[in-house]
């Protein structure tokens, strides 16, 4: 119950639900006749939308990745000696037309990542995620379809099906890990999302190594980083929702 009330606050908080609050409040004042009212309204509207674009255009998920992706990369061959099994942590799924279930873009990134792993050093994987908005099956079942598709041996493959986010995706895995003889693990997961990772897998007692599969970040600013479009709106609602979820974490230890 917490982890939807958790998820439906933020979604709120979060672009475009903030926007949707923000318009409808200036609605609201401005339907009222007192002139004072409308123009608070107005006010409201200008707000909105200046914060709307700054979120839409490319240098503001920039500047906020950064700080979240500083020093994260992907784990380089002759670093991976010690290793003895890979976790790859879930970044949702939906439902297409079909009804079949599909790993999201994020996911498919981890995924590739963690497959790039294995083909160097063989070892074990972990795919973690459970089933938060019940789809009939969960992210780890999914993901393990998929690298069985990509010629991962079945036997190879160990899920983790109960989590609903990152803080039980290692709680979880521990118990796995530790029964398959894990203990120097590589945890696979996106840029931004990696110091939150670093957060559970600590917290839960792992010993471990990073790779990242994704990053936001991009260096250089050119005219077209200050045109608006939707996929910089979804990476900043990516960005502060870590944020959100930082703090959280550290609230909750």
């Amino acid at each position: 119950m917490w982890t939807i009330l958790y998820k439906i606050f933020f979604n709120i908080l979060l672009p475009p639900g903030i926007f949707v609050v923000l318009f409808i409040s200036a609605g609201i004042i401005m339907k009222r006749n007192a002139k004072r009212r409308k123009g608070k309204g107005y006010l409201l509207f200008m707000i909105s939308g200046i914060i709307l674009y700054l979120m839409s255009i490319s240098a503001v998920p920039n500047i906020l990745s950064y700080p979240l992706e500083k020093g994260k990369l992907s784990l380089e061959k002759n670093n991976l000696k010690d290793v003895d099994g890979i976790i790859i942590l879930g970044a949702g799924l939906y439902k297409k037309a079909d009804n079949k279930p599909e790993l999201t873009i994020e996911a498919k990134s981890r995924i590739l990542e963690g497959l790039r792993i294995y083909n160097n050093i063989s070892k074990k994987i972990i795919v973690t995620g459970g089933d938060p908005y019940n789809k009939g099956i969960s992210e780890a079942e999914t993901a393990k379809l998929l690298l069985i598709n990509m010629g991962v041996k079945e036997s190879d493959i160990l899920i983790e099906n109960k989590s609903r986010n990152t803080f039980e995706n290692a709680k979880f895995a521990k118990s796995i890990a530790d029964g398959a003889g894990i203990k120097n693990p590589v945890v696979v997961t996106s840029g931004i999302h990696m110091k939150r990772a670093e957060m559970s897998f600590k917290k839960a007692g792992f010993n471990f190594k990073e790779s990242v599969s994704d990053r936001i970040y991009s260096k250089g600013i050119t005219l077209d980083s200050f045109f608006p479009n939707g996929e910089n709106l979804d990476k900043t609602k990516q960005i502060l929702w870590e944020y959100i979820g930082l703090a959280f974490y550290y609230f909750k230890k």
